[in-house]
């Protein structure tokens, strides 16, 4: 039984298999949750295409947060296929050309596996009444003063 078994999560900003989203989307997915994504405009088709490359092929669901029917419609969408959402991801990714060379840990923008690990905790009942306001997984950049 994996972290997120039976959590049901929503994951924006799935464009590629390399994107930040992605990973977060194929981590949660293997510790056991149904996924929902979302995609807009030109970006549909990229999110639907790419959703194909995750455990189970979570369907894909239009939302653009600049329509003022769509939030109401992805709410009702959501309640009539699972009831309610057990969480949610909006991904979105900022890296400077430095960010390698400057974490005292180490850090590949490359790879998304330290930022889909801590998304998946967050996600999951290890961190109850936790808000998550502000978590920095950025291989010590931002502790530096960066």
């Amino acid at each position: 039984m994996g972290l997120l078994t039976g959590k049901r999560i929503l994951v924006t900003g799935v464009l590629t298999a390399e994107s930040m989203a992605f990973g977060i989307a194929s981590a949660a997915a293997a510790e056991g949750a149904d996924l929902v994504l979302t995609g807009a405009g030109r970006g549909l088709s990229l999110t639907k295409r790419t959703a194909r490359k995750l455990p189970g092929s979570p369907p894909v669901l239009a939302f653009d947060v600049t329509d003022a029917g769509h939030p109401a419609a992805l709410r009702s969408e959501l309640a009539d296929r699972w009831g309610s959402v057990d969480g949610a991801v909006h991904s979105f990714e900022t890296f400077e050309h430095s960010w390698a060379a400057r974490a005292p840990l180490g850090w590949d923008v490359k790879d998304s596996s330290s930022v889909a690990k801590a998304a998946v905790a967050l996600l999951s009942d290890w961190f109850p009444m936790t808000t998550g306001e502000m978590i920095h997984v950025d291989g010590g950049y931002h502790a530096v003063g960066a």
